[in-house]
């Protein structure tokens, strides 16, 4: 969590952009979160996480 702390607390807009792609369940564990949606077989989803 040390690095989505850190990404907030610079980059707040940023951060906020990324939360949202991320449902609330999920937000506990962001780099998780969005390490399982940049593996996706899902191209769509890897595309729009891999720019947030």
């Amino acid at each position: 969590m040390v690095l989505s702390s850190w990404r907030r607390l610079f980059f707040p807009e940023a951060w906020e952009q990324s939360v949202e792609l991320i449902p609330m369940a999920e937000r506990h564990e962001m780099i998780s979160a969005y390490y399982r949606r940049l593996i996706s077989d899902d191209q769509h989803m890897r595309s729009h996480v891999a720019r947030a």
